[in-house]
């Protein structure tokens, strides 16, 4: 068994610590974009507790550290992770391909919910792109709006 031990810096412990102060979780992994820090959870207990009563320990994660803060259940399969990173959304259709340089991903929304995928300022889908070029070597992240969303069918009708 190979680990791959990974050097912390001053600031991740930081992070870190700030994070189980204020949520009382110690996350798995986090990444710190731009825009965003994203802390990664192990169940959803641990989400529920980490995001806390109407979401008030993002709000003060948020204020700490000057930057949005998204807070996902960790997940080992790609798809999985990706209707975590966007668990708000009802309709969306994941088509994934395995490329010799890396995996390319089509994420297939509804007009109606591009805002939520992109974040402000670009802040979310920039830090799902991070997030998956790093734990499962997502290679290109496409983004797809279609008007009308064929849902359970698996399929989309793009326009």
């Amino acid at each position: 068994m190979v680990l791959n031990m990974v050097e912390l810096t001053a600031d991740d412990l930081n992070y870190f610590s700030e994070f189980q102060k204020i949520t009382s979780i110690y996350p798995l992994d986090y990444m710190n974009t731009e825009l965003a820090l994203l802390f990664l959870v192990e169940n959803k207990g641990e989400l529920y507790k980490a995001l806390g009563k109407k979401g008030i320990n993002l709000i003060q994660l948020s204020k700490k550290f000057g930057k949005t803060v998204f807070i996902i259940l960790s997940s080992s399969d790609l798809k999985d992770m990706i209707r975590n990173c966007f668990h708000s959304l009802q309709n969306m259709d994941i088509k994934v391909e395995e490329r010799g340089e890396g995996t390319q991903v089509t994420f297939i929304v509804g007009e109606e919910d591009r805002g939520i995928v992109i974040g402000r300022g670009g802040a979310r889908i920039k830090a799902v792109k991070e997030l998956l070029k790093k734990k499962f070597n997502v290679t290109n992240f496409q983004l797809r709006t279609t008007r009308r969303f064929s849902g359970n069918e698996g399929g989309v009708e793009i326009e």
